[in-house]
């Protein structure tokens, strides 16, 4: 009789801890990171009864890692979507836009050529100037506070990011010293898939429940009980300092970050936003040079040599020296030539043992000069003037890094504040032409076009007039050289413009080595309005053709590009999610469909159990009532 007691007692208890386990997991149906409990039983020990195995977890790693890569990717997507598309709307369009602006800057000046003697037109050309100046200002302050704000958002995730590990190295300790409870580990599963949406992360999982949680790189962020801080500098740190830094290791993590929304805000700025500020910085210093040199190559009512019309764009700018330099040399950069421009920050190295400086853009990662130190700035590299203050200041393996135009969209200003300032008037050109004195005397003869509408004063020496020459180019061909040292192949009595100063003339007779062209220049008149024709000229800016208007829309293009492309990689990364966490609810989910067809099952087992230990009392009364 004790046997069919015993039967039926075990079989309670175990299905009384079906019941229980089966409302766990139906009272957590909507808890983040429970995974479903599942009862085990055994036959019991003997062969009489049952026992309880184990209450398993359901945990697949496998599903549990597709979505903790689920999540980071789609981290990663929703930061850069959310900053991309803050950068998108920095960009005007319409009658706000910096593209609209220039429009109405050239029909200023197409109206001062068609009225040149009107004054008020000419007034019409600085207001619309300052328009544009002040679109350019607004640009970049709109850029510069979205890099702002990125900045800060990078160092609150990272300030996230280290909540998170410092709650799972408590929770390792807390498996530690009391062991592993489906409770902890179901808070441990929380924790990391919270980390995931921040950060890439690996997982090295021990025998006793805890986790090691490691960076793509390697690095630990938590070790144990050992919980390690991510920071990220706020403000402007320097173009040597490191994006990321993780308590106790030397190296940089950011480059090896392959999701979670660390990453994505982070590529957004450096990947994005940083090259848009630089094209825009590279259209403001072109846009102005450009403008300045008409201005420049012009004159002025009063028959006055033009000057500049904007300002703030061309001071050279001081190279960021790397911390472990133990030279003391300095190096400044400016722009000279704003047709060669490109939009790219530059690292210059210098080998002691060689005695060269190495000069890298960073853009595509080209050498763009190598050789003496004190050669460096003797010709314009990507129409920058380099300059060592004293090459000998330099010691092995000093390096330097620079962004020569940062800034230079917030700086630019207006520098006329007289409407009579402005050069409307063409050049009219002269020139007298000066035997070399060779052996054999030239009979070289020179026309030319007067007035010209010329798009930038020529090279001079000081305040003397532009000379030209007939030189030798070293294989026995004559060409002419400006004072810069440009050279322009001619053939005589064909017609040739020197660029890019859009000077035409022609060389006919004979030539010899050593002639010389002495131009000179003078207004066409208060009537002429040539140059202000030019300056309503939709003209090139750079080398690649692209005019100002051409290069706004480049940079619109870009934005709206790549915001669409982080808009459908998001949609993308959401689908994945979503799929990731249909396959982990499949494993690891509560249905409660399920759960209430063992409710049942177990409810019947447990009845049917209790009916046993009602019969065994009956049939156990019976056999007493038979001894009495």
């Amino acid at each position: 009789m004790s046997g069919l007691f015993g039967i039926a007692a075990s079989a309670l208890r175990a299905n009384q801890q079906g019941l229980s386990t089966v409302s766990q997991n139906i009272a957590n149906v909507n808890t983040e990171g429970y995974a479903r409990q599942q009862l085990e039983l055994r036959t019991s020990f003997g062969g009489a009864g049952v026992d309880v195995a184990q209450v398993r977890r359901n945990f697949d790693a496998w599903s549990e890692s597709a979505l903790g890569e689920a999540q980071s990717q789609f981290g990663a997507a929703s930061a850069r979507n959310e900053a991309l598309g803050r950068l998108e709307s920095s960009f005007s369009v319409g009658q706000g836009s910096l593209s609209a602006a220039f429009g109405r800057l050239q029909d200023a000046f197409a109206a001062v050529a068609s009225a040149p003697t009107v004054r008020g037109v000419r007034t019409t050309v600085l207001e619309e100037a300052r328009t544009v100046a002040a679109r350019f200002q607004s640009l970049d302050r709109q850029l510069s506070s979205l890099d702002s704000q990125l900045s800060k958002e990078i160092g609150a995730t990272a300030e996230r990011i280290n909540t998170l590990t410092a709650q799972l190295a408590e929770l390792n300790q807390s498996l530690r010293s009391s062991g592993e409870s489906s409770s902890l580990l179901d808070q441990q599963n929380r924790l990391i898939s919270d980390l995931s949406l921040e950060v890439s992360i690996r997982l090295n999982r021990q025998e006793d429940g805890t986790v090691d949680v490691l960076l793509p790189s390697g690095q630990a962020l938590v070790r144990g009980t050992e919980a390690r801080k991510l920071e990220s500098p706020l403000g402007a740190a320097g173009p040597f300092a490191p994006q990321l830094s993780l308590e106790g290791s030397p190296r940089d993590p950011s480059g090896s970050l392959t999701g979670g929304r660390l990453q994505g805000l982070m590529e957004a700025r450096a990947e994005t936003l940083a090259p848009l500020r630089r094209d825009l910085d590279r259209l403001a210093v072109g846009f102005a040079q450009s403008m300045n040199q008409a201005q420049e190559a012009g004159f002025t009512a009063a028959g006055v040599a033009g000057g500049a019309l904007f300002s703030g764009v061309d001071g050279a700018a001081q190279a960021s020296a790397a911390p472990g330099n133990s030279g003391s040399a300095t190096l400044s950069v400016a722009p000279e030539a704003g047709a060669a421009l490109l939009a790219s920050a530059y690292e210059l190295t210098f080998d002691g043992g060689a005695n060269t400086v190495t000069l890298k853009r960073l853009s595509d990662g080209a050498e763009v000069y190598a050789g003496d130190p004190a050669n460096l700035g003797a010709d314009l590299i990507d129409g920058l003037r380099f300059s060592l203050d004293d090459a000998a200041l330099l010691s092995g393996g000093d390096r330097f890094r620079f962004d020569p135009l940062a800034g230079a969209a917030g700086r630019i200003t207006v520098a006329l504040s007289d409407p009579e300032g402005l050069a409307k008037n063409r050049a009219a050109v002269g020139a007298s032409v000066t035997d070399g004195g060779g052996a054999t005397p030239s009979d070289l003869v020179l026309s030319l076009a007067s007035p010209q509408a010329l798009a930038a004063p020529l090279p001079r020496t000081g305040t003397n007039a532009p000379v030209l020459e007939i030189v030798d180019d070293g294989s026995g061909t004559l060409v002419l050289e400006d004072e810069d040292g440009g050279q322009y192949a001619f053939t005589l009595g064909k017609p040739l413009s020197l660029e890019p100063y859009g000077l035409e003339l022609t060389l006919s007779g004979t030539a010899a080595a050593g002639d010389r062209i002495t131009l000179s220049f003078a207004s066409a008149g208060p009537a002429d309005g040539g140059q202000a024709h030019l300056l309503a000229a939709d003209r090139a800016l750079f080398s690649d053709g692209a005019t100002a208007v051409d290069e706004y829309a480049s940079l619109l293009g870009t934005a709206a590009g790549a915001a669409n492309r982080a808009s459908l990689a998001q949609e993308a990364g959401a689908l994945v999610l979503s799929d990731a966490q249909l396959r982990r609810e499949a494993k690891a989910g509560v249905n409660l469909d399920e759960e209430a067809a063992d409710l049942l099952r177990y409810q019947q087992a447990y009845q049917a159990a209790a009916r046993v230990v009602s019969v065994a009392d009956t049939i156990f009364q019976s056999v007493l009532s038979v001894v009495r």
